[in-house]
């Protein structure tokens, strides 16, 4: 099994890379045109994520390599890099947990550079959780209990 040091390598370079991207001097992501249902918000995060899928892409890629975003991005594509480095967060929290001694699952391959890693947590895992990890951000922006939601959610007002 993998050592906790790489792994825990891997995670401090997604979060430096988020803190840093998150500090940015930059112009907010603007989702006030969406109606504030999570439902509403959850279709315009498929499609909008679907428009600058290849550029987020490559933004990820230059993560893995510099261990940093590209500096000249746009709202959107910074939005979407901010998801998808916290998706792989999230996923390495859940194989991996600080606690643990050892990886419960197989071992990375020993030819996977870390930089091979991290392009992997984020480009080819998120095609596989992109759709549960958006409805999830959905849902806690604008659904009944929001717990980090751009407007506060009101469940005495149907949706």
């Amino acid at each position: 099994m993998d050592s906790p040091a790489r792994w825990d390598r891997i995670e401090c370079l997604l979060q430096d890379a988020l803190a840093e991207l998150a500090l940015r001097r930059a112009d907010k992501h603007n989702l006030m045109e969406v109606k504030p249902t999570w439902d509403d918000l959850t279709r315009h995060y498929f499609a909008e994520e679907f428009l600058f899928r290849l550029e987020v892409d490559s933004a990820s890629r230059h993560v893995a390599t510099h261990a940093i975003a590209p500096h000249e991005l746009s709202s959107a594509v910074r939005w979407y890099l901010l998801f998808r480095i916290q998706c792989a967060l999230d996923f390495l929290g859940m194989i991996f947990p600080p606690q643990a001694s050892a990886c419960p699952f197989s071992e990375i391959p020993r030819s996977w550079s870390d930089e091979r890693v991290v392009e992997w947590l984020l480009v080819d895992l998120w095609v596989r959780r992109f759709d549960h990890w958006l409805k999830l951000t959905a849902i806690g922006h604008r659904g009944p209990f929001a717990f980090d939601g751009l407007e506060p959610a009101n469940p005495a007002v149907p949706a």
